[in-house]
């Protein structure tokens, strides 16, 4: 478990990363027709893939396209990583 899994939700609107704030803005259309527990669980997906990823999803450029597809890279690295846990050794 990560330190993201008992960050409040809420203080991510307070979060002081433009980048980051740029990301969750620009998703915010998709959002708003998402239930409430969806919602929270993309946000905790993307709060949490963003900030241990943030170095990587930085470095390439700042473009939409760019960000998105750092972000979703970061997302399925990550996927794969809870994954592997669960696989039996």
């Amino acid at each position: 478990m990560d330190l993201f899994d008992f960050t409040d939700l809420a203080s991510s609107s307070s979060i002081d990363d433009s980048t980051y704030n740029k990301i969750i803005s620009n998703w915010n259309k998709f959002m708003v027709c998402l239930s409430d527990d969806d919602k929270q669980l993309l946000l905790k997906v993307i709060r949490k893939c963003y900030f241990k990823y943030q170095k990587s999803i930085k470095a390439y450029g700042l473009s939409d396209f760019e960000l998105y597809t750092a972000l979703l890279m970061s997302i399925l690295i990550d996927q794969q990583i809870q994954i592997d846990g669960l696989k039996p050794k």
